[in-house]
């Protein structure tokens, strides 16, 4: 993933950083890629077990149901990147956040799509302290004019 320079405000703790940072890596990660599976395993395991992961207006609840919908929803893309705009902070600490950034999409057959997205997270410590996302949902902007 590529993070903008200045995209994490000073107020988000290095452990936040890097939750998020591998958020995007794993959501970078290539369909047709060797470690697909294992990655998107890695990606649920980023929730709580009933962690909720929205995405364009669809809702899944759960490690099962958010794995499945990400196999659906990712079949037939070959690539996609999520360059990082910008990450604020609102609430009493750096566990809520929203941020701002793009897309790219390639398909099997060469053509591409770009949009720009919006994110929402709530994380909560988990076992042993370690940082777990409660609920994130993303936004996306279909209207945006980068469609090639």
């Amino acid at each position: 993933m590529t993070i903008l320079p200045g995209a994490f405000p000073e107020t988000v703790t290095e452990p936040v950083r890097e939750l998020l940072e591998e958020f995007y890596r794993l959501s970078n990660a290539a369909s047709s890629h060797t470690q697909h599976d294992k990655d998107e395993q890695r990606f649920v395991s980023l929730f709580t077990p009933d962690g909720i992961y929205e995405f364009a207006g669809k809702k899944q609840t759960g490690h099962d149901a958010i794995l499945a919908f990400r196999e659906q929803l990712f079949a037939n893309v070959e690539h996609r990147d999520h360059p990082l705009v910008k990450v604020y902070t609102f609430g009493a600490n750096d566990l809520e956040l929203l941020a701002l950034g793009q897309v790219e999409y390639k398909d099997p057959e060469g053509g591409s799509h770009n949009e720009e997205w919006a994110g929402r997270y709530s994380i909560v410590p988990g076992p042993a302290g370690k940082l777990l996302f409660r609920h994130v949902q993303i936004i996306l902007n279909p209207h945006h004019p980068n469609e090639k």
